[in-house]
């Protein structure tokens, strides 16, 4: 249901967009890319898993208004769990999940590095 309103919610988004900022710059955290790749994170088990390049799947819809400029932020994962502790509301089940993955990710890259 939440993935359901997150990807909703970026057509609610546009639409108020296209209401109140016409041809202002707008800044946006978040948007399509990172509710797909949310998605897709979701939805499969393993990186061998991940659909192909050229996956319709990772194609922008032709509905939604692409950015001109994408920026993407990494932020170490203690940093991205205190600031979801400093709001006082604790972690989602996603959340958790998500921070199971990336820990076992970096396990894992460090036994590649070797």
């Amino acid at each position: 249901m939440r993935r359901a309103f997150y990807g909703l919610s970026n057509y609610v988004f546009v639409d108020e967009l296209v209401a109140s900022a016409s041809g202002q710059l707008v800044v946006v955290d978040r948007f399509w890319a990172s509710t797909a790749a949310y998605a897709i994170a979701r939805a499969v088990e393993r990186e061998d898993d991940l659909p192909p390049p050229g996956d319709p799947v990772y194609r922008w819809p032709t509905d939604l208004p692409r950015p001109r400029l994408t920026i993407y932020l990494d932020v170490p994962i203690e940093v991205r769990a205190r600031r979801i502790a400093a709001r006082g509301q604790g972690f989602t089940p996603e959340e958790l999940l998500l921070q199971c993955m990336w820990v076992l990710l970096d396990v894992r890259a460090e036994a590649i590095a070797g």
